[in-house]
């Protein structure tokens, strides 16, 4: 694929999915912040309990980073980007369908996984996509 040599056309919308793709990226990281009171009075736990949801989508998280070379190399640049949207997309809803408190360390963890594998690769595409001068 040629460079885009000006923000203009597909180069813009490109820019505009991946600004979006980003944004869904580091939503699903923080969107546990303001509902952490409610999951805690919902399932009776301490907040300490709670709060361990961030560490599971931390070690997730630090693990996609940590393989992502080889999670590039098994699915491609591209590939790796779509399997994170798909998968983060796919995991959010599962959020709502939780009954058991333990099952939210698990998603979290996944989840973590599923959004570590997009910023590694989308780097390598936004840096291969456009010229140096844009």
């Amino acid at each position: 694929m040629a460079r885009y040599e000006s923000l203009k056309g597909r180069a813009l919308w490109f820019l505009c999915l991946a600004w979006f793709l980003w944004f869904m990226n580091f939503m699903s990281r923080t969107i546990f912040a303001p509902i952490l009171p409610l999951i805690e009075d919902e399932f009776h736990v301490t907040h300490a309990a709670a709060s361990a949801i961030f560490t599971c989508i931390s070690l997730g998280f630090g693990l996609s980073l940590f393989f992502s070379g080889v999670s590039a190399r098994l699915f491609g640049f591209r590939k790796a980007v779509a399997v994170s949207a798909g998968a983060t997309a796919l995991l959010f809803p599962l959020v709502s369908f939780v009954r058991v408190f333990e099952a939210f360390y698990g998603l979290g963890f996944v989840l973590g996984m599923a959004v570590g594998m997009y910023l590694p690769s989308m780097l390598s595409l936004l840096t291969d996509y456009y010229d140096e001068k844009i």
